[in-house]
């Protein structure tokens, strides 16, 4: 999970050298953070057993939840501008692109 973290960061903050469309400091942190909703279902694993018992059920649960935590997590830290927070609310999994805006 963080090789992927770190790897996402230094490719959002590359994009973010080469075209200016954010701060290089700012695509890196939320490179960094992209997938930290899953950081906090699998700290409270333990808690909720019944939940992570088969492999489907905790894969459904990271897929489905984990962009809307990450979204809480960010905006609770205030740490992410507004349009990195909208394009991970709008992303379901990893490796998913997010959809365009029209």
């Amino acid at each position: 999970m963080w090789e992927r973290s770190t790897l996402v960061a230094t490719i959002a903050r590359a994009i973010a050298v080469r075209t200016g469309a954010a701060a290089p400091d700012v695509a890196l942190l939320a490179g960094l953070l992209h997938n930290i909703g899953s950081v906090y279902l699998l700290a409270r694993a333990d808690k909720h057993v019944a939940l992570f018992r088969t492999a489907a059920t905790r894969d459904v649960l990271m897929h489905d939840r984990q962009a809307p935590i990450g979204k809480a997590i960010a905006q609770n830290w205030g740490c992410l501008m507004s349009s990195p927070t909208r394009s991970a609310s709008r992303t379901r999994s990893i490796g998913t692109m997010p959809e365009r805006a029209t």
